[in-house]
């Protein structure tokens, strides 16, 4: 309780156009001087990204801070609005803003139109700029387990910001065939149009996935605070023994999906390298600073600090 009183006291500020340089009834980090970066969504507390971008800032001697705020969707045109009162010029937004952003922002950059979904908003010379980095993040998640789109034949499931933004990164990296199955079939329908796929109905699942060899979850089922799951994980039996099997959830780090895929001998990637690869994609976008290897590193060492802290205070 005390908690969501905390939050509405701070989403008053903003909606108020008043701002507090001490933030603490957010209960986050905020930097002594310099911009301040946010990680929206809506639930928000599981987030690993305030980890990632402080050790990057820390790593580069950047006076930034990044912390997390729970928006809903209602909320995010007057948070927007205000943030431009405030020090705030970097937000990363998540479930269920990555639509909902699109008609509030000024610009778009070629993969959010494409896509229709942002992760990644930028405020510069006064207007939001916002891109999408789950498509590179995903790619670059793949070829570190030692995978590619090229030549899949991916199934999707969800029809959602990150489902579209997987599903052009897996058309424009080459793949063999792209199917969506989401809960909502127009919503599948519209997106396999838009990449040359077919949509699939979700208790059809066990059908496509016997021809499929890469099976993406893009859906928010399974993730830790959502309080929703597969009802049937039968599907993954009918997956051919040389496919892969995809998460974007990172909270917890192995799905029930993932396990279900696991306990098969498929190949199986979370949503923690997700996580990772599109942060470092975003950091870029933020700062002009290329990521490497060096990068990855710093953020897996932080993150494994962050469970052992996790750990010691349960």
């Amino acid at each position: 309780m005390r908690g969501d009183a905390l939050r509405v006291s701070f989403i008053i500020l903003f909606t108020s156009g008043e701002y507090k340089r001490d933030m603490q009834a957010t209960n986050a980090q905020t930097p002594h001087r310099g911009a301040t970066h946010l990680i929206c969504g809506d639930p928000i507390s599981h987030s690993l990204s305030p980890a990632i971008y402080n050790a990057l800032y820390e790593h580069h001697g950047m006076d930034c801070r990044c912390a997390t705020i729970r928006v809903n969707a209602g909320e995010l045109r007057a948070f927007l609005r205000n943030c431009t009162h405030t020090q705030i010029s970097r937000l990363n937004l998540t479930h269920p803003l990555k639509r909902a952003a699109i008609p509030l922002l000024d610009a778009l950059s070629e993969t959010a139109r494409k896509a229709e979904s942002v992760n990644t908003v930028a405020l510069r010379g006064g207007k939001w700029i916002g891109t999408s980095t789950d498509g590179a993040g995903f790619a670059r998640s793949l070829a570190e387990a030692g995978l590619t789109l090229a030549g899949q034949h991916a199934l999707i499931l969800g029809a959602g910001g990150a489902a579209e933004a997987l599903a052009f990164q897996s058309k424009a990296d080459g793949a063999a065939s792209i199917a969506i199955a989401a809960r909502r079939p127009d919503r599948a329908a519209k997106l396999a149009a838009k990449v040359g796929g077919v949509a699939t109905a979700w208790g059809d699942l066990s059908q496509i996935a016997k021809n499929s060899t890469l099976l993406i979850q893009a859906t928010p089922l399974g993730m830790r605070g959502n309080g929703r799951d597969f009802d049937d994980l039968s599907f993954v039996e009918a997956l051919p023994d040389h496919a892969a099997v995809c998460d974007i959830v990172y909270a917890p780090r192995e799905t029930n999906l993932l396990r279900a895929a696991r306990d098969r001998g498929l190949c199986t990637v979370g949503g923690l390298g997700m996580l990772v690869g599109q942060a470092l994609e975003a950091f870029t976008f933020f700062t002009g600073v290329e990521t490497g290897a060096g990068e990855r590193a710093l953020v897996e060492a932080r993150l494994s600090d962050n469970d052992t802290q996790k750990l010691r205070e349960v």
